[in-house]
């Protein structure tokens, strides 16, 4: 009967006989796999914690032992050390207790400030170009963005109305605004105008918040009533104004002059 099953099903039993085999082989491998880690750290691992017994140290202690590295021999002939540890009270963590000790830290690279050869002079930054940014030594970039940021300012009917102002800016560094600073003289931005005359961009100028809008709207309005032909004829008139706002009517009356 045995050899009839194995005459009409020759495939299975071919099949069962090499299942057994790989868990066999698995099983065989696995064992020799953690066998040879249990030998390996029997024989490596108490070497390197006897190696590492020298533990804490402190770690100008452990730069002295390490090699230095030389570097590029000056003109007169010394040799520089790559790396210098000083005053530093960092402890390497011991390699048997795992506790790592609290300690400061190495002193903070300085970062290298851009050396620019600055010529300053008196200016108002409301009214400098970039030929004068660009003599006084700036970068262009520099002076690219600084005049962005004042053209931006001016859209909104603002202007750097102080030194303090001018530093708010970030298109131009700290330190160089620092130096700037002293040599800022903002000119006033309030004077006599006609209304019937004045132009969008001195309405912008007054730095007293008449924004592009604005500016535009009042010269829409002042078309409308030329096309009329009455125009600003009186200090009234001029109040009647809706885009213009009272606290701006009320900076701006003293500096209307009609006919002018």
């Amino acid at each position: 009967m045995r050899k009839m099953q194995d005459t009409l099903y020759p495939v299975e039993s071919n099949r069962t006989i090499s299942r057994t085999q790989w868990r066999r082989s698995l099983v065989l491998v696995v064992v020799f796999f953690l066998l040879g880690c249990a030998l390996g750290y029997y024989r490596y691992g108490q070497e390197a914690v006897a190696e590492a017994s020298f533990l804490p140290l402190r770690l100008d202690e452990l730069v002295e032992v390490l090699p230095k590295s030389p570097r590029a021999v000056g003109r007169a002939g010394q040799t520089h050390e790559s790396h210098e540890v000083k005053h530093s009270t960092t402890y390497v963590a011991a390699a048997r207790g795992g506790d790592m000790r609290t300690s400061n830290q190495f002193p903070a690279k300085q970062k290298q400030k851009s050396s620019l050869a600055l010529k300053p002079q008196r200016f108002d930054p409301n009214a400098v170009t970039r030929e004068e940014l660009l003599a006084m030594g700036l970068k262009e970039y520099m002076v690219s963005g600084f005049l962005k940021h004042r053209e931006a300012k001016l859209r909104k009917g603002y202007v750097f109305s102080s030194v303090e102002d001018f530093r708010s800016n970030r298109e131009i560094p700290k330190e160089i605004d620092d130096i700037l600073a002293s040599y800022i003289h903002i000119q006033p931005r309030l004077h006599a105008f006609d209304p019937n005359t004045v132009t969008s961009g001195t309405l912008m100028g007054f730095g007293i918040g008449i924004s592009e809008k604005r500016a535009a709207a009042f010269l829409r309005y002042r078309e409308v009533l030329q096309s009329k032909g009455k125009g600003f004829r009186t200090v009234d008139d001029f109040k009647r104004v809706r885009v213009i706002t009272a606290k701006q009517d009320s900076i701006l009356q003293g500096y209307v002059r009609l006919g002018e």
